[in-house]
């Protein structure tokens, strides 16, 4: 074959190679993605018999939901309210949508169409911990998703938690114990699918309790409902524990008589980041090929000069 027409065609394969391995680059989308959800119901707390326990002051619970996407204004929610009453703070959104509704826990991982931002959204029902029954709900959830490529190269992520809590003073009139129950159902999740992003989800459960000197006499944040899951750059892919549930319940030691603060945290939080897009390997191996090809009829034609 004439040693031109072979050039010309090496060349035109090249920049074939190269012009499609720009189009992959172009066309690549990565999506991360973090979700958190922590639901608890029937939250009691009891006293060891003849401790005879009295709420003291005015005891108060408070939703906070807060969310933050680069590019996007932040939101901050909160509902302080008495102990007792409902708090439902305003769902907490930063990104371009679409965010599910106040109240909505719908994972939307597996959506094609799920949002691109983060949210953070909590609520507790009306109920007092002592009382029978206990509080009967308090719920928490947080997700954050960015997608890269596709014209989205550059774009980063964001982080949002939501937290419930539960504080209030009592005496203990006589030497006792106190316990705490509750059920939950929870879940966490993280995935990524390319070089350059990271996602976080985590839930956590905190109980305590304080003398009237501020000392931590009592805390109790069980290992399986204090949980980080994370990935970084496709590993793992996926870090997902599926919907978990179960019932829990700790007594504190003997406490002398006298004042006290108890305090139940809540807390769910999801985090993504994300550089610019990076291409997949397939597209780098393209976009490498068609540049060597390039280069090696560079050099035939240096040779024929």
């Amino acid at each position: 074959m004439n040693a031109k027409i072979l050039k010309k065609k090496t060349l035109a394969a090249a920049i074939c190679l190269t012009v499609a391995g720009f189009g992959a680059a172009g066309s690549a989308q990565a999506t991360a993605i973090a979700f958190a959800e922590n639901r608890l119901t029937n939250f009691a707390i009891t006293s060891s018999p003849g401790s005879n326990i009295s709420v003291t002051g005015t005891p108060q619970r408070n939703t906070s939901n807060f969310a933050t996407f680069t590019g996007f204004p932040g939101a901050v929610f909160q509902d302080p309210v008495p102990l007792g009453n409902a708090s439902d703070a305003l769902e907490a959104f930063s990104g371009t949508g679409p965010v599910p509704g106040q109240n909505n826990y719908v994972f939307l991982a597996g959506s094609s169409g799920g949002m691109v931002g983060s949210r953070g959204d909590s609520d507790t029902a009306a109920g007092n911990p002592f009382a029978p029954g206990g509080v009967p709900q308090v719920n928490n959830v947080a997700e954050a998703r960015v997608t890269t490529g596709a014209g989205k190269a550059g774009s980063s992520g964001g982080m949002n938690t939501a937290n419930a809590a539960i504080a209030f003073s009592f005496v203990l009139a006589g030497p006792g114990t106190i316990t705490f129950n509750f059920s939950d159902v929870y879940r966490y999740y993280a995935s990524t699918t390319t070089n350059g992003e990271g996602a976080q989800g985590t839930i956590a459960n905190i109980f305590t309790i304080n003398d009237a000197a501020g000392n931590t006499v009592f805390n109790d944040s069980q290992a399986v409902l204090n949980v980080n899951c994370a990935s970084n750059s496709g590993v793992p892919s996926v870090c997902d524990s599926g919907l978990l549930s179960g019932t829990f319940s700790d007594t504190s030691g003997l406490l002398s008589a006298g004042n006290y603060t108890v305090s139940l945290l809540t807390s769910s939080a999801a985090t993504v980041t994300s550089l610019a897009a990076v291409p997949e390997p397939a597209t780098l191996l393209l976009l490498g090929g068609g540049l060597g090809a390039m280069a090696f009829v560079r050099r035939r034609s240096a040779a024929h000069c």
